[in-house]
């Protein structure tokens, strides 16, 4: 980059923020160099910069295009009056127009700077060159096309008005007038040209009209260029693929990886992400899953798995398991038996007299009886061979009764036997039981 020369970055899409260039009264030494960011640069384009002081008056020049940079050559009179200074750069570029935005310039007092402000063009000639084209052409046609002679005649000769007026003031140094092009449109393939001063003499307002060519071939695909503001993005079509694995989202993804690790995640959700959430037991509409504070209300139901007693305490399916296999090793013989049974007086009488294998066995035995009229004694015994009889006695007046129950490990075969006397006086019907569990 060179060193003498001032740098502006240019956006042409958008009216962004600019620095302004700060610039001393009367110099030229510092170029200004305008580097084009949003907008590239065809190779056969011609540039011209426009500066306009704030007397109103104006310097019109050329500028020179180098890749995708536009050079302002600085003349004096560029920036001869202190204050605000506006410029503008025009790239053209086959009757294509493009102008950027305003460039501020502001111009500092210079102390030796003793000049007097004018206008400045080196276009002159070139406007009259294109003026005596266009004269040409509208012979051309004249020539080839009675019907438009009429209408070529008079752009010619309006052409050559302005020509000569620009001429006589630019030669007395009295030109004080301002030169601006206009519109530049396009007629279509083998019309006529035409150029028309939509100012005043003084300020001359220039509008061109020249004839469209005709198509030519397709060109060759060029670079991709430069990643520019989406504008009208809700049309804009994306194409994406799902991303592989899920992952977030980042400053600097495309829209394309954007919409791809969306899409990963969309499909990656399970059906309970649409569902809605329930906070209690009991509901039973569908479309709900349970909260997450459902899961203490359970445990708390189920209580804690360190109070049972079986040797697994850390895993419910492992205690319910080791309660089944002791249950599966269970012999287990069951016995159930009641019958009503007339007991003499004073007479101890065998009601049960049962054989039992060898065992671990719970026998209980019970006697029941309806006496209203007097109270007695009763004694219900069971006796088992190589334990101790085991009584029970009491009264069975007014629904009364007598119970014995024991737990007794037989080693060998045994036979149990229950018997029971009274006081009664006469003989009494007593209801007797028998029952037994073998536990092992």
């Amino acid at each position: 980059m060179k060193v003498n020369q001032i740098n502006r970055d240019v956006y042409v899409l958008s009216n962004k923020i600019k620095d302004p260039i700060n610039y001393v009264q009367g110099t030229d030494a510092l170029d200004i160099v305008f580097n084009f960011r949003d907008f590239e640069i065809p190779d056969s384009s011609s540039a011209q910069v426009f500066v306009s002081k704030p007397s109103g008056k104006g310097v019109y020049n050329t500028a020179v295009i180098a890749g995708n940079a536009v050079t302002v050559n600085t003349t004096p009179e560029m920036f001869s009056e202190i204050g605000n200074t506006e410029l503008q750069i025009n790239i053209r570029n086959n009757g294509e127009l493009l102008t950027s935005f305003i460039q501020p310039v502001v111009v500092q007092k210079n102390l030796s700077f003793h000049g007097e402000s004018g206008n400045e063009s080196d276009f002159f000639e070139e406007y009259i060159e294109k003026i005596d084209t266009a004269i040409s052409k509208a012979d051309t046609a004249t020539d080839s096309a009675n019907a438009a002679a009429s209408d070529a005649n008079s752009a010619a000769s309006n052409a050559n008005d302005a020509a000569e007026d620009i001429r006589q003031k630019a030669e007395s140094g009295e030109f004080s007038a301002t030169v601006k092009v206009g519109t530049v449109t396009a007629s279509e393939p083998g019309g006529d040209a035409e150029v028309t001063n939509a100012g005043t003499a003084q300020d001359a307002v220039f509008n061109f009209v020249l004839p469209r060519g005709e198509q030519g071939p397709k060109g060759d695909k060029g670079d991709k260029g430069d990643t520019g503001a989406i504008e009208n993005i809700d049309g804009v079509s994306v194409d994406f693929s799902p991303s592989s694995t899920r992952q977030n989202i980042a400053t600097g993804d495309t829209f394309s990886t954007l919409f791809g690790k969306i899409a990963k995640w969309f499909s990656d959700l399970g059906t309970a992400a649409f569902q809605g959430v329930s906070n209690v037991l009991t509901q039973t509409a569908a479309g709900y899953v349970l909260d997450a504070r459902q899961g203490k209300v359970l445990s708390d139901n189920m209580g804690s798995l360190s109070g049972l007693s079986t040797s697994a305490k850390n895993n419910l399916v492992s205690a319910i398991n080791e309660i089944n296999t002791g249950l599966s090793g269970l012999n287990t013989a069951y016995y159930n038996d009641s019958k009503t049974q007339s007991i003499p007086d004073r007479t101890m009488t065998q009601v049960y007299n049962v054989q039992l294998q060898p065992g671990t066995y719970l026998i209980t035995c019970d006697a029941r009886g309806g006496l209203k009229d007097a109270d007695a004694g009763f004694v219900m015994s069971l006796a088992v061979p190589g334990f101790a009889t085991v009584n029970s006695r009491g009264t069975l007046l007014n629904g009364g009764g007598l119970c014995i129950s024991k737990i007794y490990e037989l080693s060998t075969v045994a036979a149990i036997a229950v018997s029971i006397s009274h006081t009664h006086g006469s003989s009494v019907d007593v209801t007797a039981g028998l029952s037994y569990i073998k536990l092992r």
